[in-house]
């Protein structure tokens, strides 16, 4: 990708919004989610060659990412998820957009993910040191009013 303008705007977030770009293009084959206790920690995102990785920082309630090699499942720790919401409408796809999101607290503590497309389809943050997975659903006039 050619640089862009972002890339002056935010230096200290360049390497974290590199991550996003990695796994651009690619299609997400499975989702998988791990439970440390009752709280959602981890969820590994299976796309055609790599893994993008996301967890909870239950110290601060912030969440981190990384995009590693194509990983095979470890089922004896990993819960299939692809076939639920918020998955399984975007499982298939192509890996469009990531976003950041800051709370008030400074705090990295979530993620926005599109695919097919650049409107958000998928929030996750992180609360109570767990991940929570929401549907981002586009407001419409009617939703509006």
């Amino acid at each position: 990708m050619s640089d862009t303008p972002h890339r002056k705007l935010h230096p200290d977030l360049h390497p974290l919004l590199l991550q996003f770009q990695e796994i651009t293009g690619q299609p997400l084959e499975s989702v998988w989610r791990v439970y440390e206790e009752q709280s959602l920690d981890k969820i590994i995102l299976q796309f055609a060659s790599l893994t993008f990785i996301i967890e909870a920082e239950p110290d601060d309630d912030t969440i981190k990412f990384e995009v590693a090699s194509k990983q095979d499942p470890n089922t004896e720790d990993w819960l299939q998820a692809s076939g639920i919401e918020p998955w399984s409408s975007v499982v298939g796809k192509p890996f469009s957009w990531g976003w950041l999101t800051i709370n008030h607290f400074d705090a990295l503590d979530g993620i926005l993910l599109s695919f097919s497309g650049n409107t958000p389809q998928v929030l996750l943050t992180v609360v109570g040191s767990s991940i929570k997975e929401s549907v981002v659903f586009p407001a419409t006039r009617e939703r509006i009013k």
